[in-house]
């Protein structure tokens, strides 16, 4: 399989034969372990590890669905994995980078990585290389951070890999160092925590805050930031965190920082939405302008997991825009809706989600900033409300 994804192939040919070989994967659980053995073990990140990663990635990604959909093989195979994975730790056959990849993986896969790559109590003086200090998690950032700055100022860009490397990292330099990046002076950084906010995992969500509090007493929360917080509060699942940010942001507000914002003028040329599949799942697109700026916001809603994916595909150029949509409405049938419609369609997911004590992806929180959908809110869900939606 990983020969076959070496030769030239069209990028739908190559999507087809990842699909492929990800269910041929996901009914050979032993090959699966033998894969993500050699990846655990890598020393070196080639062409040959990236397609160990996107093989095994793919079968994770068709067990998952699998197992959100109740099917016992799904939640068989990843319990598999994860417990062959815990066996590499305890044998020392993980290395560094393999715990990086086998991590990207997981989360490329849309899971959570397994906390046994979180044993490694050397990660951060690996990661650190050139630091004499591995305490100095300011360094720490400087080397993983810097050349990714300079390349790409988005946030989502530094979510992704922090997505794949905290994991790696023990609970506790986990949550200091969500802490110190947040309170950087960098605006990103706030950004960062704003989506941190919203993780999966307490420590990172406690370290985001504690980020945020640090800003805010060293005078660097900003209004844009303050005014995404008092959103996000309604979105969090988490009653102790939620508390917790709602006293940052009345600390914020008596120190005056709030002031009215004026939001930059944002187009939403079209926006497409599919029908719920029998799954429950429902994608949306929609393409934004935003001064010579443009991007494609997308966002994956399921029924009894609230707001699923979400992310922002920045674009170069108008017509890159319109490929990408494109490439969307070929792959499922989707009829365009109306702003109101996105709004209210994640409105009613983030509703169900919280419902569940699921939050919603972090990337919601670009996909909220890109569309102007800054009066996004929970929407109650009964059967009454939604009628009321439908004809009020």
């Amino acid at each position: 399989m990983i020969t076959a994804l070496a030769q030239h192939a069209t990028p739908q040919v190559r999507a087809d034969n990842l699909t492929r070989f990800g269910r041929a994967l996901l009914g050979a659980p032993a090959e699966a372990a033998e894969v993500l053995g050699a990846l655990a073990g890598i020393s070196s990140v080639g062409a040959v590890e990236e397609r160990m990663s996107h093989l095994l990635g793919a079968a994770l990604d068709e067990a998952r669905m699998a197992r959100e959909n109740g099917r016992q093989n799904g939640t068989i195979f990843i319990d598999h994995l994860e417990a062959h994975l815990g066996g590499l730790v305890e044998a020392g056959g993980l290395t560094f980078k393999g715990s990086l990849a086998v991590s990207e993986t997981w989360v490329r896969a849309g899971l959570t990585p397994p906390e046994s790559l979180a044993l490694r109590e050397d990660a951060i003086n690996e990661a650190l290389e050139s630091s004499t200090d591995p305490a100095d998690l300011d360094a720490l950032l400087d080397n993983l951070n810097g050349p990714l700055m300079q390349a790409d100022g988005g946030s989502s860009a530094l979510h992704a890999m922090f997505a794949a490397m905290l994991p790696t990292m023990p609970a506790g330099a986990r949550q200091a160092l969500v802490r110190v990046a947040v309170g950087r002076p960098p605006e990103i950084y706030a950004e960062l925590g704003c989506g941190w906010l919203l993780d999966t995992n307490a420590e990172i969500r406690s370290g985001a805050v504690e980020g945020l509090a640090n800003r805010l007493a060293s005078g660097r929360l900003s209004a844009e930031v303050l005014a995404r917080l008092t959103i996000l509060r309604s979105w969090m699942a988490d009653a102790v965190l939620r508390d917790r940010l709602d006293g940052l942001v009345r600390d914020a507000m008596r120190n005056g920082i709030a002031r009215a914002i004026s939001e930059p003028e944002r187009k939403l040329h079209r926006i497409v939405a599919s029908l719920v599949d029998g799954s429950g799942a429902q994608s949306m697109a929609a393409t934004v302008q935003k001064g010579s700026s443009r991007s494609v916001a997308v966002v994956l809603l399921k029924q009894g997991f609230g707001v699923k994916d979400a992310y922002v595909l920045p674009c170069d150029s108008a017509t890159e825009q319109r490929a990408i949509m494109a490439r969307i409405t070929d792959e499922i049938e989707a009829f365009d809706v109306s702003a109101a419609y996105m709004a209210e369609a994640i409105g009613l997911a983030l509703a169900e989600g919280l419902e569940a004590a699921l939050a919603p992806v972090p990337g919601l929180v670009d996909v909220v900033q890109s569309c102007g959908l800054a009066g996004l809110r929970p929407l109650p869900s009964s059967v009454e409300a939604i009628l009321e939606l439908a004809d009020p």
